[in-house]
């Protein structure tokens, strides 16, 4: 007769046990995934006014925003390059594909060209030579109330 309570109490601890062990993992694995779950949201960064920027050679803009990552806010300090053809305003990232070196205008070549493992690239951004992958990224702009901003 003792078998039933021993096995009654037995299924009785496993529960209680399996209990607590939700009422702590859940909110832990929920900590856990939650950055990895959580959607990005679009951030528009402006790069001045619109009539600054004139067609021709690219221009040099620096940039610096504020984002959240996982549980951390960190500042970005990012350099890109922007140029205008008519109305349309293009903005390159100035991070090489290859390594993560930020590339340079050449106004003699008429290219983008990575200080660090001899990469080069078009006006538009496309590879030309080098180790570089592919070619820069380009990156979302459009002009609100007279300023470009661009996506990052």
């Amino acid at each position: 007769m003792d078998t039933p309570r021993r096995a009654f109490l037995k299924f009785l601890l496993v529960l209680t046990n399996g209990c607590l062990a939700a009422l702590v993992g859940v909110p832990v694995l929920g900590y856990i995934v939650a950055p990895i779950a959580r959607k990005r949201e679009a951030m528009w960064v402006e790069l001045g006014p619109a009539g600054d920027i004139k067609s021709g050679p690219p221009v040099r803009r620096r940039i610096r925003y504020l984002a959240a990552e996982g549980f951390t806010e960190r500042l970005h300090n990012e350099i890109v390059w922007v140029t205008r053809n008519e109305d349309e305003f293009v903005v390159f990232s100035s991070v090489c594909p290859h390594l993560g070196c930020n590339v340079n205008w050449n106004p003699e070549a008429g290219e983008y060209a990575c200080p660090c493992h001899d990469g080069k690239f078009s006006a538009d951004g496309s590879r030309l030579s080098g180790p570089p992958p592919r070619g820069l990224s380009r990156l979302p702009s459009r002009v609100e109330d007279g300023r470009v901003v661009v996506e990052v």
